[in-house]
């Protein structure tokens, strides 16, 4: 017995079904003139939505009828349509367009088009009514939110990380997410790869011009992790120069070639035991480059095998310094300028906020005292208790929100003092700062200084560097 499918397959049932009726003209209307015609055009399924139970019923009605009419001897014709629901479609149509053409509309002139907030931004309420009587929201900078994506796009450019390593040191530093989760590595791509935080908005094709109000980042910070990210797909592994990961103790990393074949040099290591005089057993580990042709036979070369990565390493790290000795000294003030003015457009974006919150709660005080007045002269609905219960509250509020104004307003003052004592700091070399930043940052400052290294016999180097207007 043969086992039937447990789903229905209609491509091979109904395929042969079709062919038979196609070969008997059952889909041609023939002209009996002995018989008065009756015809019933079967509509396809409109644009406005998919075909369900009620498509099935009103098929079923028409098959019942068309039967019947042929039993009272009708030439009955039952044929499908090719045309239906014209004016629903045009409706449909018309309303996608216009929904278009106004979201389009509204991000080109700056507003909210509606959907999830991006992270780094919130709600902003405007008092502005739309047609349908809804208050109109526009965007606003979260102030402690754009400090994590700041430091998001700061692990990816500074220190090299992929979306996952980002996502594990924010999780570890306590950081977490909107919802009070831990991060993770998908959210990461999406800020990495979202243009809103040069303050572009974007609604299909239409993209907005750049809203100061909305920039967390600059541009070229941006472009600088679009870079690096396109840098690190596979698509890119032949002209690839940056680092796929930054772990490791390695300082050179996707920006080492062999100078016999021109092959990348890959990392390996192994790790060999030995005993020592006094009995302990001691086990050393041994990291190489390698030739990654040579090892793999993919060529003839006739280069080292491998290099000992230490001394590689020392050797590039010795052309480093002796390239931002040539840089000199930065004065420590240039250094913190720019994170001073970072924490000072946000003190200021806070206390706007703040402002415009203690002036609401003032206003919030100010109405309640009067319907209170109302109410013991016997003009108001309310009862008198519950409106000096809600006039206590909301002078409480009120005082709050004037004395985290004045917090605010007091950190924006210590912050401007500690921008004037920035004329006593001390001079910084590049050098020194360089040696104290952890590999991972080592890392990417020698794949932008020194875009290619070609190492031949000998550890004999042959530097590509890049144009920062100093030489060896």
């Amino acid at each position: 017995m043969k086992e039937l499918p447990k789903t229905y397959d209609p491509k091979a049932v109904e395929k042969k079904i079709y062919d038979m009726w196609v070969k008997g003209g059952y889909f041609k209307g023939k002209i009996d003139p002995d018989k008065k015609p009756f015809t019933i055009v079967i509509p396809p399924p409109n644009v406005t939505g998919q075909l369900h139970l009620g498509h099935a019923f009103d098929e079923t009605i028409q098959d019942v009828l068309i039967r019947i009419k042929r039993m009272q001897g009708y030439s009955a014709l039952w044929i499908p349509g090719t045309d239906h629901a014209g004016i629903a479609t045009q409706i449909k149509v018309e309303e996608e367009l216009r929904t278009k053409e106004g979201l389009r509309q509204l991000v080109l002139d700056g507003g909210y088009r509606g959907g999830g907030v991006p992270y780094g931004y919130r709600l902003v309420a405007t008092g502005r009514l739309n047609k349908r009587n809804k208050e109109i929201s526009e965007l606003a900078i979260d102030p402690d939110e754009a400090m994590v994506v700041r430091k998001i796009f700061d692990l990816c450019i500074v220190h090299g990380y992929g979306r996952c390593r980002i996502a594990t040191e924010l999780n570890r530093q306590g950081i977490r997410n909107r919802k009070g989760e831990n991060w993770h590595e998908a959210s990461i791509g999406h800020i990495l790869h979202n243009p809103c935080y040069t303050g572009v908005l974007r609604s299909g094709d239409a993209i907005s011009q750049r809203f100061e109000h909305l920039m967390i980042l600059t541009p070229e910070l941006f472009e600088q992790a679009q870079a690096l990210q396109k840098a690190r797909q596979n698509e890119a592994d032949g002209e690839r120069t940056v680092p796929v990961n930054v772990t490791g103790n390695s300082l050179l990393s996707g920006n080492i070639y062999c100078g016999h074949c021109g092959g990348r040099l890959v990392l390996t290591s192994n790790c060999k035991s030995y005993v020592t005089a006094d009995g302990n057993k001691v086990k050393h580990r041994r990291t190489r480059y390698v030739c990654y042709q040579k090892t793999r036979h993919r060529c003839v070369c006739d280069g080292q095998t491998g290099y000992t990565a230490h001394i590689l390493d020392e050797k590039v790290e010795h052309v480093i310094c002796r390239l931002l000795e040539q840089l000199g000294a930065v004065e420590e003030r240039f250094l913190l300028q720019g994170y001073l003015l970072c924490e000072e457009k946000q003190l200021r974006r806070k206390i706007r906020d703040a402002t415009h919150e203690a002036e609401r709660k003032k206003q919030d005080y100010q109405l309640l005292k009067q319907e209170l007045q109302k109410s013991l002269h016997g003009s108001s609905p309310y009862p008198a208790e519950i409106l000096a219960e809600m006039l206590c509250e909301a002078e409480k509020n009120a005082s709050s929100a004037v004395t985290y104004l004045t917090s605010l307003q007091s950190q924006l003052s210590l912050l401007r003092k500690k921008d004037m004592a920035q004329q006593d700091q001390k001079n910084i070399f590049w050098v020194d700062i360089y040696r104290a930043s952890p590999i991972e940052v080592k890392k990417m400052i020698v794949c932008h200084l020194i875009p290619k290294i070609h190492v031949y016999r000998g550890y004999r180097l042959e530097l590509e560097i890049s144009d920062i207007g100093i030489a060896l």
